[in-house]
């Protein structure tokens, strides 16, 4: 006992550290490690699976106007980095008249989509960009169509079916809401081919939406 208080009081008197100083863990040191790490974390994605529901709204590929529908997504994240790739369906409907007509459209698609992310504040700020295929269904019906078909007359209403390639660009955030559940804010371009009046044609389209993502 008293060989080791002599030991302790001629390190302090000499500056020599002692036993138990060597073995203590440098919190100042290991800071600056903690800090990088912390730092480093915040940019990587925190769950490897993502899938999302989304109201969409814009203005329709086809028809004068606006298309509403919804948008399922799920995403896997590229192992432990920023990338991901992504599957979604979407399905819009939209209307028009004219002089003859009442046009009613129809538009699934399905795509397949890559992109990546970054962390920003309390969320997330991404972009993405795929393609796939579209289907539109077209419906024209009469004016009047309940007195047409009464009288027996034929040719009140004519259906249509048209599948063609689809793509898409679309930018976005992620806001953490609460746990593993965001809200999601996105929009951006749509480029379908579908054949309309017995002509096929690329046309471009413009949407937004906004929902709900769960990670795990």
């Amino acid at each position: 006992m008293s060989a080791t208080l002599l030991t302790l009081l001629s390190g302090v008197a000499f500056g020599t550290p002692n036993a138990v100083e060597s073995k203590m863990p440098s919190a100042v040191n290991d800071a600056p490690a903690a800090n990088d790490a912390a730092s480093n974390d915040t940019n990587l994605p925190r769950s490897k699976w993502e899938v999302s529901a989304s109201a969409v709204s814009g203005r329709a590929p086809v028809l004068p106007g606006l298309a509403l529908g919804a948008t399922a997504e799920a995403r896997r994240r590229v192992r432990l980095s920023p990338f991901f790739v992504s599957a979604r369906l979407r399905g819009t409907a939209s209307s028009a008249a004219n002089e003859s007509w009442l046009i009613e459209h129809q538009q699934f698609s399905g795509a397949l989509g890559v992109g990546a992310d970054r962390a920003l504040g309390a969320g997330r700020i991404w972009a993405q960009l795929g393609g796939g295929a579209s289907v539109l269904s077209e419906v024209l019906s009469r004016h009047q169509l309940t007195r047409i078909e009464s009288a027996g007359v034929p040719g009140g209403q004519e259906h249509s079916l048209s599948v063609g390639p689809m793509g898409f660009l679309e930018v976005g955030v992620t806001l953490q809401m609460r746990g593993n559940v965001s809200a999601v804010f996105a929009g951006g371009p749509t480029l379908s081919r579908n054949k309309v009046d017995g002509t096929a044609s690329w046309r471009v389209g413009c949407d937004g939406r906004i929902g709900v993502a769960y990670e795990f």
